[in-house]
């Protein structure tokens, strides 16, 4: 008996679920097929799928097409074409080919990245972050002076010799600092002075620009530096790779992402300068007869430039005098700081001694 119903069953599905069942429901309905009534396509509660064999359903129209003319109807999905739209084929890409692209009318057809965008590969123009990931073919640098892809000299990792092209690049004339923190709007190393009154909105941007536009001066002896991979360098080369190769940086031009880069790597750096100006002032502020202070923009700016000078000191490179300059600097915020506040002023020593009376302030 049993048998006798699952015999029954699985007749009854063949009948179901065969070809010309399929076939029977596309002419019941009168859609489903490419060349009848219209190449109207059927609707869920009609016929599942929505089109008859080997054709496809234009979503966007709402009617069947034969599978084999998509690609060739909307001129897409070929060797080095731009990838299809869901609304134009059911697959992106041809048979056997691969989409290449962020999927914003950058996208294309083909077996390699490099190959089907032609960039990124020897002598090529780096690709842009919306066509490869990363810009340059394995074993290759990019050589931003240059503005293409290229084989490392012997020695000379990927990313030393990008660092080393970008020196070379920054050293250029005409790349200006403003113009280049223009398109980096949401840099403010300086944020750490933002709870205190005497340094929020403009003195804050002022500091900021004072780091900034300190550390554009030397960028070209940061990379080249850099470029050595000394293992004392080695964190700081690997935060601004970081930050090169990140969103922030990667759609910028090449000279203006090397900056972009190096600012963002570095400017991580600097909690420790702005704490030690915070609390510096924080105790000034509290000594007896202080007044409400207030900064103009080069003093704004000076408290920026001692930030990038500690950094410069931890990047080795002298280009300010070394520790003994920096010290200077800072001993200058806090006479300028008594200024503002109405207090007495102090001796050099004295106000050293002030000033390594503050952890962060010390060596």
């Amino acid at each position: 008996m049993n048998s006798m119903i699952q015999s029954a069953m699985i007749a009854l599905l063949l009948v179901l679920f065969s070809p010309e069942a399929f076939s029977s429901c596309y002419t019941k309905h009168k859609c489903g097929h490419y060349d009848q009534w219209g190449a109207k396509a059927c609707k869920i509660w009609q016929c599942v799928p929505s089109c008859s064999g080997g054709n496809h359903e234009d979503l966007r129209k709402g009617k069947c097409y034969k599978n084999k003319n998509c690609f060739q109807k909307h001129h897409c999905g070929g060797h080095g074409q731009k990838a299809c739209l869901i609304t134009q084929c059911t697959h992106a890409c041809k048979h056997g080919l691969k989409q290449f692209g962020l999927g914003l009318g950058d996208s294309k057809c083909g077996s390699n990245c490099f190959d089907t965008h032609k960039c990124g590969k020897k002598g090529q123009k780096p690709c842009t972050i919306n066509k490869c990931i990363p810009s340059c073919d394995k074993h290759l640098y990019e050589d931003v002076a240059k503005g293409k892809c290229l084989k490392p000299k012997k020695g000379h990792s990927v990313w030393t010799s990008t660092l080393a092209s970008i020196g070379e690049a920054i050293r250029k004339p005409g790349k200006g600092c403003k113009a280049t923190l223009d398109k980096l709007p949401h840099m403010k190393p300086g944020k750490t002075l933002e709870s205190i009154d005497a340094f929020s909105g403009a003195c804050v941007a002022e500091s900021s620009i004072g780091f900034l536009c300190g550390t554009f001066k030397y960028a070209g002896d940061i990379f080249t530096a850099m470029a050595t991979e000394g293992e004392n360098l080695k964190h700081f080369s690997e935060a601004v790779e970081h930050a090169y190769n990140s969103s922030h940086c990667h759609k910028l031009a090449p000279t203006d992402r090397s900056m972009c880069g190096l600012l963002y790597g570095l400017s991580g750096e600097t909690t420790r300068s702005y704490t030690c100006v915070k609390k510096l002032y924080e105790k000034l502020s509290k000594e007896k007869g202080s007044k409400k202070a207030q900064f103009d923009s080069k003093s704004c700016q000076m408290i920026g430039e001692f930030a990038m000078s500690v950094l410069l000191d931890k990047l080795a490179i002298n280009a300010l005098g070394g520790a003994d300059q920096t010290k200077r600097r800072l001993i200058k915020i806090a006479q300028l700081f008594r200024t503002a506040l109405a207090i007495q002023t102090l001796a050099g020593d004295q106000l050293e001694k002030e000033v390594n009376s503050i952890p962060e302030c010390r060596n």
